[in-house]
């Protein structure tokens, strides 16, 4: 599968360097971000048993500049509404 060249890639930091060095692309999490807040949206995709609570926080990271642990990026960030359950 072919993906957009700013296409952010959502895997486990222990795998960040090399999807980044083999696909070209940008990486939610490497070895260098491999603890505390920039790991906890992360974590929380890959824990959930819910695909619909894992797509609403990809997408708000993507929405607020794809830096999960970056509290000054997400500063003013006014994503989509959350969709409510229903």
């Amino acid at each position: 599968v072919m993906t957009p060249p700013d296409a952010v890639l959502w895997l486990w930091w222990d795998w960040g360097y090399a999807a980044n060095h083999f696909a070209l692309r940008q990486t939610i999490a490497d070895g260098a971000q491999h603890a505390g807040p920039s790991l906890y949206l992360p974590a929380a995709v890959f824990a959930t048993d819910n695909p619909r609570f894992a797509r609403q926080i990809i997408r708000y990271t993507a929405q607020c500049g794809n830096e999960p642990g970056n509290s000054e990026s997400a500063r003013g960030c006014k994503p989509y509404p959350v969709e409510s359950r229903g």
